[in-house]
Order: structure tokens, then C-alpha cells, then sequence
């Protein structure tokens, strides 16, 4: 998609600063790298991201509401799942800056400055 393509979208903008707003937390990504992964439900998930049940339950209604995970429920047990292609789009994207460059090896952990946009 080019520039002037999203230009004559006109809730492109609205539409990818609400999916980024949703994401813009390290506990919501980590919940969502999981979640991309498999089908969790909240207590697992709790011990798996290292939060209260109450503080991931409102992570997760955030992302609910955004529409980055659905839910299903089987009893009392409540599971989440990310099946978004456009959030493991974004996830894959992220990724690739921190994907350390060969003769850079030693700063691995920093995200290489080329990777970033101008």
C-alpha cells in the first residue's frame, strides 16, 4: 500500500492509532505473544506473564474491546486466544527491530538504528 492509497482511506489513521494505543503496554504485548501462540485461560495466563488475575483480567478487556483477542468460555474457565493476522503482523514487524544484525552481535539487545524508519 502506498502513500496515497492511505491518504484516501480516511479511517486509516483512527483505526492504526487505536490497534498501537491497545498494544502500547509491555504486559498487553507479552499477553498477546502468548496468545498468538495458543489458547490460555486466566489463571495460567496470570502465571505465565507474572500478573494479578485482577490486573491481567483488565489487559485483557482492553484487548477484548479492541478486538486483538476473542474468548471462549467452558465452564467457569474463560480462555483467550489471538487469532488477529494484522496483530502477528504487527508482532512479526516489531520483532524485526530487534533482530540483531550480524556485525553488531554484542549490542543484540538493542534495536539497530538502521532497522528504525527515518
Amino acid at each position: 500500500m502506498n502513500k496515497m492509497s492511505l491518504a484516501a482511506q480516511p479511517d486509516f489513521v483512527e483505526t492504526s492509532a487505536a490497534l498501537l494505543k491497545a498494544m502500547a503496554n509491555p504486559a498487553r504485548i507479552n499477553i498477546l505473544i502468548i496468545l498468538a501462540e495458543r489458547e490460555v485461560s486466566v489463571g495460567p495466563l496470570s502465571e505465565l506473564v507474572g500478573l494479578s488475575q485482577s490486573a491481567l483480567s483488565q489487559h485483557l478487556a482492553k484487548l477484548r474491546q479492541a478486538g486483538l483477542v476473542t474468548t471462549r468460555r467452558e465452564g467457569h474457565a474463560v480462555y483467550y486466544i489471538c487469532k488477529s493476522s494484522a496483530v502477528l503482523r504487527v508482532l512479526a514487524m516489531l520483532s524485526e527491530f530487534y533482530r540483531p544484525h550480524p556485525m553488531h552481535a554484542s549490542n543484540a539487545a538493542k534495536p539497530q538504528r538502521s532497522a528504525l524508519p527515518d
